[in-house]
C-alpha cells in the first residue's frame, strides 16, 4: 500500500477530521472527542509542563494541538506535505512546531528541542512489518524519548471482532491481492513486547476506555524506560 499517496489524497478534503481518517467507529468523532482523547493520552503519559512531546505521524496536527496544552514544547512529524502545510498554517506557534519527515528516518532527524516523551496515535498499523515497527520505535528512542505511547493499534487477538463476516473477509482478501488493504497490520502483543525488549524498554498493553470508537478491536501500548 502506498501510504504516502493514501494520506495525501485524504489531505485534499476540506474537513479536518476527514483529512486524518477520524470517521466511523461506534461513536461520532468530533473535535470535542479529540480533546477528551488528548486528556486520556496526557494522563496515561503523565505529561507535565516540563515535558517536550514528539507526536509521530501527527497528520494535520489537530490532535497535536490539543496535546500541546499539556506540555512545554510539542513537535509534530508527518510525511504528508499536505498535512504538514495545513498544520503549520492552522496550529503552529512558538511552542508547537511541525516537521515534514518520514517516521522511519527519525534517528537522523534534527529537531529543535530535546524530547522527553512521545506519542504515535492512530497510525502504528501502517508499519506493516515487525522490522518497520522496530525501526520507527528505535528512531523515537534515538530522539531521547523516555516514554512512548502507541494508540489505537488493531489488536491481532481481536482480528475476528473486526472481520466478523464472510463479506468483510472477502473484501480484505481482495484488498490484499490488489495491495490496497487500507487497514494495515493487526499487531500482536507479543510483537510489541519483542520490539520493546530489543530496545531495552518496559512495555504494557492498555485497554482503551470502552466508549472510545474503536475500543472493541484496538489496543494501546505504553513503552517506558525507552531511553536511559
Amino acid at each position: 500500500m502506498d501510504w504516502k499517496q493514501f494520506w495525501e489524497n485524504h489531505g485534499a478534503s476540506t474537513k479536518a477530521l476527514d483529512q486524518v481518517g477520524r470517521v466511523g467507529g461506534t461513536m461520532p468523532q468530533t473535535e470535542s472527542f479529540l480533546k477528551e482523547y488528548a486528556g486520556y493520552i496526557a494522563n496515561t503519559l503523565q505529561l507535565t509542563t516540563d515535558d517536550v512531546l514528539l507526536d509521530v505521524c501527527c497528520g494535520n496536527g489537530i490532535l497535536t494541538s490539543y496535546l500541546a496544552n499539556y506540555c512545554k514544547y510539542t513537535i509534530g512529524v508527518d510525511f504528508s506535505e499536505t498535512h504538514i502545510d495545513y498544520a503549520n498554517q492552522k496550529y503552529a506557534n512558538s511552542s508547537l512546531k511541525f516537521v515534514c519527515a518520514d517516521a522511519l528516518q527519525l534517528d537522523s532527524l534534527p529537531l529543535p528541542f530535546t524530547i522527553t516523551k512521545a506519542t504515535l496515535c492512530f497510525s502504528f498499523q501502517y508499519f506493516e512489518t515487525v522490522q518497520n515497527g522496530l525501526q520507527v520505535v528505535n528512531g523515537i528512542k534515538q530522539q531521547r524519548a523516555q516514554q512512548l505511547l502507541l494508540t489505537d493499534i488493531p489488536d491481532r487477538s481481536r482480528f475476528f471482532t473486526y472481520y466478523h463476516s464472510i463479506p468483510k473477509i472477502l473484501r480484505l482478501v481482495k484488498q490484499m491481492v490488489l495491495q490496497k488493504n487500507n487497514m494495515g497490520k493487526f499487531w500482536g502483543e507479543d510483537e510489541l513486547a519483542w520490539i520493546t525488549k530489543q530496545l531495552g524498554g518496559k512495555g504494557k498493553k492498555i485497554a482503551q476506555p470502552p466508549h472510545f470508537p474503536y475500543a472493541t478491536y484496538r489496543m494501546d501500548y505504553l513503552i517506558q524506560d525507552l531511553y536511559h
